[in-house]
């Protein structure tokens, strides 16, 4: 009888572990695309600003747009891929609770598709990765083009 208890309180603590790394992914998941959509946006606009006041100011004032931008994008680059490991961590944790729930307690299986569905869609994030890496590049290549006179 103690037995029985004990394993049901085991097993018990494996899901409850279980819910809280699947609520640590969906914030990190949540996270993780509010970073893309906020940055995304704030560097788009800033790569698109001097197409709209370059006849208005100096090419000194021009060039802070491009630096700007290659900066947020460097930056926001690092907070992604962090993101990504978090994410990546906490799925990982999430299977080996679920593949150890599963192997000790056949009786009472979970069904993993409820915790794995959304996870499986991680393989995003390094498309993203490389859509920062493209701004970087065409906002270095805007800067070059500002400074050598050749922008219009």
């Amino acid at each position: 009888m103690i037995d029985n208890s004990n394993k049901n309180s085991d097993r018990n603590e494996i899901i409850e572990l279980i819910k809280l790394f699947h609520n640590d992914y969906i914030y990190r998941h949540t996270n993780y695309w509010s970073v893309v959509y906020k940055s995304m946006i704030s560097i788009l606009g800033l790569l698109s600003l001097p197409y709209f006041i370059y006849n208005k100011v100096n090419y000194q004032i021009l060039t802070l747009f491009p630096f700007v931008s290659f900066i947020l994008c460097f930056f926001s680059l690092i907070l992604l891929e962090s993101e990504a490991a978090r994410m990546d961590l906490s799925k990982t944790k999430m299977n080996d609770l679920l593949n150890t729930l599963s192997n000790n307690y056949p009786e009472n299986q979970l069904n993993e598709t409820t915790f794995v569905s959304r996870i499986l869609k991680i393989k995003i994030t390094k498309k993203i990765l490389l859509l920062y890496l493209f701004l970087i590049i065409i906002s270095v290549v805007e800067f070059v083009l500002i400074l050598t006179d050749k922008f219009f």
